[in-house]
């Protein structure tokens, strides 16, 4: 069979590679049911009530704006109480440093598990296999 041409297919019985197969390997991060619903849980008490403070505040905050601006238009001069920019500023602020001290202190289930991923795959070495030609 020495310095034949042959044109037609060659059936083989045997795994032959051509080409080499490059992969990346990382250790699992195992997730149990358990920590699947604390993720798919919504947001803390906490974080609700927070949120509940910063946007009483934001409309207070709206309204005083729009006190400001009807005084302009009306061309009448502007008149406010003390408290109608200290509540809401004081308000917006504590409830933002009340939630973030409550969240750095008290972290929620939810973050605890996202925690724990993120110290797996910062820690799990990531490999990689060649696997070669096969001649």
């Amino acid at each position: 069979m020495e310095n034949q041409v042959r044109n037609e297919s060659l059936q083989l019985d045997m795994n032959v590679r051509t080409e080499p197969r490059i992969s990346s390997m990382q250790e699992d991060f195992s997730l149990c049911e358990a920590d699947y619903l604390r993720l798919k849980s919504k947001n803390s008490h906490a974080e609700s009530i927070s949120i509940g403070f910063f946007l009483t505040s934001l409309g207070f905050g709206v309204a005083f704006v729009a006190k400001y601006i009807a005084s302009h238009i009306d061309n009448t001069p502007f008149l406010y109480e003390t408290w109608e920019w200290v509540a809401p500023l004081g308000t917006g602020i504590f409830s933002v440093v009340i939630y973030f001290a409550v969240i750095w202190f008290f972290p929620s289930e939810a973050r605890k598990v996202f925690k724990a991923i993120e110290e797996h795959f910062r820690t799990a070495p990531r490999t990689r296999h060649i696997q070669g030609r096969s001649e």
